[in-house]
């Protein structure tokens, strides 16, 4: 019985080299298992040439140095540590040419291949005063001569709430390496265009359309996403400028506590009525008081949060369900398109805080999800656009008949006006008249009878009579009798 054991203890010291078959290099492979952790030590490779160092415990890749214990005792964050690994390659692919993809990390690291030193991220230092992290990815080819491949890496982490990397590192023959790299920068280059596109044409239909609301939270959403892109996959950032790893961090994370709350503000004025004013404005609070203590503290304090934020981001993609739900329950145009639309980032982005967390070894869906859930939205407001200048269209033709109708009213009640205008001749002003034979003098200085010019000047006809005072006069034998007036 003492044998058995002492044999298996033996076991467990002794590190066995993974073998490589011809026909794994088919696809890409995941150095993710059997790795020698050897704690509180950084060594090269001239230091593991000593058989008396014997390494700690072996260690899955990727892992948080929360996550192990040694001794009894749970690792700390802070710190730093060597990994090695082992593996076997057929005769037939020695001297050919081979790609690693290494992941991003929070910290510093150098990678060691065969005695080489093949990709150094910052400046890993025991010395903290010395130390300098960097997050960036990085992508090595090299050649193997012989069918052994150590490969040791160093990590050290002063600077972020948790040590250790949440990504795979990924091997294989360069041309599929490579591929893979390029495969990956072009995806998060079409998301960054396709996003930021979205987003700068949305914000032209807002300053058309003030009221739109709807448009100004979709512009920002995409705008913000657009940055995501540059600060986090293959960190597109750095072919526009170097900005330093806590600037770096802060953009990541700002845009993680910004998208809840612009993904719910977008549906609150897509569907209104299915929200609660209040809960969109406490997601706004939370998120600027999560914004602030990013923006304030170092990486080291504020990637303690990272949990309670991704908490709080799951709990509003649960409340926007919630407004889908209610957005059907109405019968509300786009909703149940929006709901499906939805759920892809959803699932896409629970997968990717399961990977960070190393709960799961996934690859990052969000940018996929993404996708699908933007075009959806921006199709389903384009929709919603054609259709408002549609309705438009339709009042401003009924509106411009309407005008024309009342043009033509007004023309033929003017028309009518006129003609009664015509048909009224009033004498007005002061007639000069001849104080003796009362004859008018016109406007041409002829002088008319009084009978002649009022016949001319309006449309009074005159019927010739005589008064009881000429007749007095002119007919004084007359012995009818006469009116007394």
């Amino acid at each position: 019985m003492v044998k058995f054991i002492t044999l298996i203890l033996l076991l467990q010291c002794v590190t066995f080299p993974l073998n490589i078959e011809a026909r794994d290099f088919e696809k890409i492979i995941h150095l993710d298992q059997d790795w020698e952790l050897y704690w509180q030590k950084l060594l090269d490779p001239a230091d593991l040439q000593d058989k008396e160092i014997i390494f700690d415990t072996k260690q899955s890749f990727p892992f948080f140095w929360s996550d192990i214990e040694i001794n009894g005792q749970t690792l700390p964050s802070n710190g730093f540590l060597t990994l090695r690994k082992v593996v076997h390659i057929p005769q037939s692919f020695v001297g050919k040419k081979f790609g690693l993809r290494v992941p991003e990390m929070f910290s510093a690291y150098t990678l060691f291949v065969n005695g080489d030193v093949m990709a150094v991220n910052g400046i890993p230092s025991a010395d903290p005063s010395v130390y300098q992290p960097q997050w960036r990815p990085q992508t090595v080819t090299f050649k193997s001569h012989e069918t052994k491949i150590e490969f040791i890496l160093q990590i050290v982490n002063f600077s972020y709430a948790l040590g250790g990397s949440w990504r795979k590192i990924e091997f294989g023959l360069a041309e599929k390496i490579i591929s893979r790299t390029h495969m990956t920068i072009f995806w998060d280059i079409f998301l960054f265009a396709s996003v930021l596109t979205m987003g700068l044409y949305h914000v032209g239909l807002f300053t058309k359309r003030r009221k739109s609301l709807s448009s100004l939270f979709f512009s920002i959403l995409c705008l913000v996403v657009a940055l995501r892109t540059l600060v986090s996959g293959e960190i597109l950032i750095y072919n526009f400028f170097d900005p330093s790893w806590e600037v770096l961090l802060k953009l990541n994370f700002l845009t993680v506590v910004l998208l809840p709350p612009l993904f719910i503000s977008f549906q609150d004025h897509l569907f209104a009525g299915c929200s609660d004013k209040r809960i969109v404005k406490g997601f706004f609070i939370l998120s600027a008081f999560f914004a602030f203590i990013i923006i304030l503290f170092p990486a080291r304090i504020h990637s303690l949060f990272l949990g309670v934020i991704h908490i709080a981001a799951l709990f509003g993609c649960a409340y926007i369900l919630f407004v889908f739900t209610k957005a059907i329950k109405k019968n509300l145009d786009g909703a149940l398109i929006s709901l499906f639309a939805f759920l892809v980032p959803f699932l896409a982005a629970i997968n990717d805080m399961l990977t960070v967390n190393n709960y799961i070894n996934t690859e990052q869906m969000l940018p996929y999800g993404l996708i699908v859930y933007f075009v959806a939205q921006s199709n389903m407001l384009a929709r919603k656009f054609s259709l408002s200048l549609n309705r438009e269209e339709i009042l401003s033709n009924e509106l411009e008949e309407l005008n024309e109708k009342l043009e033509d009213k007004v023309e033929e009640r003017t028309n009518e006006l006129k003609q009664a205008i015509s048909e009224i001749k009033q004498l007005t002003g002061m007639l000069p008249i001849c104080a003796h034979c009362k004859k008018i003098r016109d406007d041409k200085g002829y002088w008319n009878h009084v009978e002649k010019y009022v016949s001319e000047h309006s449309d009074a006809v005159f019927s010739h009579g005589i008064c009881p005072s000429c007749i007095r006069e002119l007919y004084p034998n007359y012995k009818g009798k006469l009116p007394s007036k």
